[in-house]
């Protein structure tokens, strides 16, 4: 029964994974960055101030987006960590080759969406008028909100990588388990706690 459970976490950890590399691949198309920043010859052409109201409605859909995944990273990051524990806490020092291979292939998934995520964007095509405040008040907020998906993936990365290497070794002490874990979830309270200032100022300069 309990194997049935693990094999079940296994599962659901790795399908979390791929929508989320999905998800993160179609954020952070060159397209997508494209539509967001640079719209198109149709969109320049419309009356500026309902532009400007697009392009703020759909800033605030993309930052909601990619706030989304961050707190789904570190969600799967949190989990994942729990289970091995667990798992290390049951078997000792007796790590089975299965789950070796599980924990490597969830460490390439976070690594090849850390990749997608870390590629520079196709050059852009500017437009031959000079970005008004908005659109740089824009461009910086995109930039911002990658910038810290970023660095919630290699803080997961990170972790997972350590506790991988830390199953060669002697289990650690449940404390130290529990101490993480509490960590973990003190960190995704304060960052969405802040998350959600940053979005309140963010609106009102977009105003």
């Amino acid at each position: 029964q309990q194997h049935q459970r693990d094999e079940q976490r296994i599962k659901e950890l790795q399908e979390m994974l791929a929508v989320l590399q999905e998800r993160g691949r179609s954020l952070l198309s060159p397209n997508s960055q494209q539509e967001l920043l640079y719209p198109s010859n149709k969109d320049q052409n419309a009356k500026q101030a309902g532009t400007k109201e697009t392009r703020k409605w759909h800033l605030q859909q993309q930052q909601q987006q990619l706030e989304k995944i961050r707190q789904q990273l570190l969600f799967v990051a949190v989990h994942l960590n729990e289970f091995i524990h667990e798992t290390v806490d049951k078997t000792g020092n007796d790590w089975s080759a299965p789950h070796n291979e599980v924990v490597a292939s969830l460490l390439q998934k976070l690594k090849e969406l850390k990749s997608d995520l870390l590629s520079p964007p196709a050059p852009q095509v500017r437009s031959t008028e000079a970005p008004d405040s908005a659109q740089e008040l824009e461009r910086d907020a995109w930039q911002q909100e990658r910038s810290m998906l970023q660095n919630a993936l290699k803080q997961a990365e990170s972790q997972l990588a350590k506790v991988t290497a830390e199953t060669g070794n002697k289990p650690l002490a449940e404390t130290s388990s529990l101490k993480l874990q509490r960590l973990y979830r003190k960190y995704l309270r304060a960052e969405s706690f802040r998350k959600a200032l940053v979005y309140q100022k963010k609106y009102l300069l977009l105003l």
